[in-house]
This record gives structure tokens, C-alpha cells and sequence, in this order.
């Protein structure tokens, strides 16, 4: 999660190996969105 939100910041946050590129201010529905793709309700 970041600031910046800049395409340029975004292209060199993905080129670095991030996931993603999430900027404020929030979508609480794309947070959702992305973190419920890293969680799989296994239980540890």
C-alpha cells in the first residue's frame, strides 16, 4: 500500500516484484478483492 499514484510508481513497484499496487485512498472493495486472493481459510 502506497501513496504514490503515479503510473510510473506503479510500473516500478510491479517491475520490483510486487503483487500489486495499491494507492490511497483505499477501495475497500479492491482490498477485499486482493486480499482474499492471498487467503485460502486453511487453518495454520
Amino acid at each position: 500500500m502506497t501513496a504514490d499514484a503515479f503510473e510510473e510508481e506503479k510500473k516500478k513497484t510491479l517491475e520490483a516484484g510486487m503483487n500489486y499496487h495499491l494507492s490511497k485512498p483505499i477501495n475497500p472493495k479492491i482490498l477485499y478483492n486482493i486480499l482474499s486472493n492471498h487467503l485460502t481459510g486453511k487453518e495454520a
